[in-house]
């Protein structure tokens, strides 16, 4: 049934889709529900050739305090989520990156539930947060599917992490010391739940046997131009935590690690076409952890046609290494928006040494993805 609606909206996207953003950001109430689709099929390598399909619905609902009436400075905001589908990383490719960044199982749960509220330029936010929405974050790669550029494997490979799809409790804060640069910290609960203990993410314990993971971010930018952007970071978990189930599961005394970011922006020409190019490295603490380091370098392109000013295209790749060798993701992708709510994302992903698997064989990955918007 799922298959059949999908299918439907790539091949109608002629059908009106009236709820268009306004752009207006001082509304006291904003909604947008969304939904990501991806027909993946794993063509060649890997565990076993095969075809699976992966859904993301999502709903966002968020108040601004002081267009409400209420006080200024405030704003709470609420995600719920509805995973589906297969994991085709673990039953078809065999890669430990994650091909595909919304590959979550079957879940309906609680995404985000936080309270920021601004001290002039400065911001803090306490609640169930994401921890990815502010830190580690890389523009220039948003558009690529691979987990790898969404957030390192170094930091989602060896921690417990509060991202998708299970986040946690935390405080973070952005204080602005310049123009130029923000000094960024946060602090959550050191052991995410897993959908095993709780499966709707309502219910939160607190530990002091699980520990804090603790980050800080440091973030300069090449003031209004936004030519280039460099962040660097370190983040330190005070507990023991335990490997993910696709590693040999034992159990890690605290660990740290730091990240280094960087995007510049090469051409930006009159026309509207614009190239740039991103570089990503990480590193932890232990060499025993699952994943020892991390590269990953790329870039994007956007206005490659004059009438076609939101169509995207992006190259990159992705290196992770392990105690036993090194995965190696090349990917290539391209976005086209057909209308301003729906879109349609080809992408091809060349897995060098698939979850490093003895004779397991290099996997070529092709997904289509489709998105839809209403807010």
């Amino acid at each position: 049934m799922l298959r059949t609606f999908f299918f439907a909206f790539i091949f109608l996207p002629v059908l009106p889709l009236t709820a268009a953003a306004t752009g207006d950001t001082t509304r006291a109430v904003q909604t947008e529900a969304t939904y990501t689709g991806d027909h993946y099929g794993n063509l060649r390598g890997g565990i076993r050739t095969g075809y699976a399909y992966l859904g993301l619905a999502q709903f966002h609902f968020g108040l601004n305090t002081g267009s409400a009436g209420l006080w200024q400075g405030g704003e709470l905001y609420v995600m719920g989520a509805a995973t589906h589908g297969r994991s085709p990383s673990g039953e078809l490719t065999g890669d430990i990156q994650v091909a595909s960044n919304i590959e979550a199982g079957d879940h309906i749960y609680l995404q985000e539930f936080w309270y920021q509220h601004s001290f002039g330029d400065v911001t803090i936010a306490a609640g169930l947060q994401d921890l990815n929405a502010g830190f580690v974050t890389c523009s220039r790669a948003g558009l690529l599917l691979n987990s790898s550029f969404g957030i390192m494997p170094t930091i989602t490979g060896n921690l417990p992490v509060p991202v998708f799809p299970l986040t946690a409790l935390g405080i973070t804060g952005h204080f602005p010391l310049s123009s130029r640069l923000t000094f960024s910290a946060a602090v959550f609960d050191g052991s995410a739940e897993d959908f095993a203990t709780n499966p709707y993410n309502i219910s939160w314990q607190l530990s002091r046997h699980d520990g804090l993971l603790s980050f800080g971010e440091f973030t300069y930018s090449s003031g209004k131009t936004q030519k280039y952007t460099l962040r660097t970071g370190i983040y330190y978990h005070s507990g023991y935590t335990e490997t993910t189930p696709e590693m040999q599961p034992y159990l890690h005394p605290a660990h740290a690690g730091l990240y280094l970011i960087g995007e510049r922006e090469l051409i930006k020409s009159p026309t509207g076409f614009c190239l740039n190019a991103f570089l990503q490295a990480g590193t932890g603490s232990r060499s025993d952890h699952p994943v020892k380091h991390y590269l990953g370098t790329g870039i994007h392109t956007s206005g490659l046609f004059k009438k076609r000013k939101n169509d995207e295209a992006g190259f990159a790749v992705a290196r992770a290494a392990t105690p036993s060798g090194c995965e190696t993701t090349i990917e290539l992708t391209c976005r086209a928006e057909i209308t301003e709510n729906f879109s349609i994302q080809p992408d091809l992903q060349y897995i060098i040494h698939p979850g490093i698997a003895p004779g397991t064989p290099n996997a070529l990955v092709f997904i289509l993805r489709a998105g839809i918007n209403i807010d």
